[in-house]
């Protein structure tokens, strides 16, 4: 593994190739700065536009294809034209991931990406450790949304939108995974023991899930258990 200022470990045999494709060169700039502080990523070009980028990877191929908040202009939904790009893209350079950027952490902005065309998605205000990990994860074939992203949304297992969890039920979730008993979760949240009953009865659900070690691993998935909220900080 290349060795880095940086924390992550990672068993990275040659640097990941990097495609940055934003119209905006200050934000374009910023991105690229960042990728090329950590030596695991090389940035191989950058594009400002779709046909560019799809030229670029026929060209020559790249590990990854970060969309930059302001590929999608003003044509069309921001979500939209990410699904639409991502899946032309796959089409050209199959092996290439995808993570997409969003300038602002909006339902409607992953509501309709499909997994099988975008491959992470991450604030562009998440902090330089989330944005490294939807990289990471997204090479290593993980899918990765940061968790400000996830926290607006849920999947199911297959994907599709599942129905979005209320914050109250996404702090119940998060102490169902973190290991706390019904009566520790309402002592922490301040619910009565059938009040947390019934937010876990409607999370399981709006997943579709049907035993806590399903639930554990939704929350794994979607960033839960990384960065505990203040309720878990104390013992119960």
């Amino acid at each position: 593994m290349t060795q880095s200022n940086h924390s992550y470990q990672h068993e990275i045999s040659a640097p990941i190739s990097v495609l940055v494709a934003e119209p905006l060169e200050m934000i374009a700039s910023g991105m690229s700065a960042m990728l090329m502080q950590n030596p695991d990523f090389e940035v191989k070009g950058r594009t400002q536009t779709e046909s560019e980028t799809l030229q670029s990877l026929v060209q020559e191929r790249s590990d990854l294809l970060l969309l930059g908040p302001n590929m999608s202009g003003r044509r069309q939904s921001h979500s939209n034209h990410n699904q639409h790009l991502a899946q032309k893209v796959k089409l050209v350079a199959p092996a290439t991931k995808i993570v997409a950027t969003s300038a602002a952490p909006a339902r409607e902005y992953i509501e309709d990406e499909s997994p099988s065309a975008i491959d992470g998605a991450v604030w562009i205000r998440a902090s330089e450790e989330d944005f490294f990990d939807a990289l990471y994860k997204a090479f290593e074939d993980q899918g990765y949304l940061t968790p400000r992203l996830a926290r607006d949304l849920v999947y199911s297992e297959h994907g599709r939108t599942a129905g979005l969890l209320s914050k109250r039920e996404l702090d119940v979730l998060q102490g169902i995974a973190f290991g706390y008993t019904n009566k520790q979760i309402g002592e922490n949240l301040h619910l009565s023991m059938r009040t947390v009953e019934t937010h876990r009865a409607s999370i399981m659900g709006k997943l579709g899930l049907h035993d806590r070690a399903q639930l554990v691993h939704y929350a794994l998935q979607i960033g839960l258990l990384k960065e505990p909220d203040p309720h878990w900080q104390e013992e119960s």
